[in-house]
């Protein structure tokens, strides 16, 4: 399971995706593509789309802290 969070960039004002994995040796959120999908489910699994998922809303206070 890994978790894709949403986050406005500082630098362009635009809305990017992260990927958010336990395993990651810094613990840390890393960029959403296709090379750090297949760093974090493997080279053999396509993902051309998604057919499941669950979405995780925080609260705001969470949300600030992030």
């Amino acid at each position: 399971v890994i978790g894709i969070s949403p986050c406005m960039s500082t630098e362009t004002s635009q809305v990017e995706y992260h990927i958010i994995d336990g395993s990651h040796p810094e613990m840390k959120a890393i960029y959403f593509n296709q090379e750090n999908i297949n760093w974090c489910c493997g080279n053999g699994i396509p993902f051309t789309k998604i057919t499941h998922g669950f979405v995780f809303v925080p609260g705001m206070k969470r949300v600030r802290e992030m």
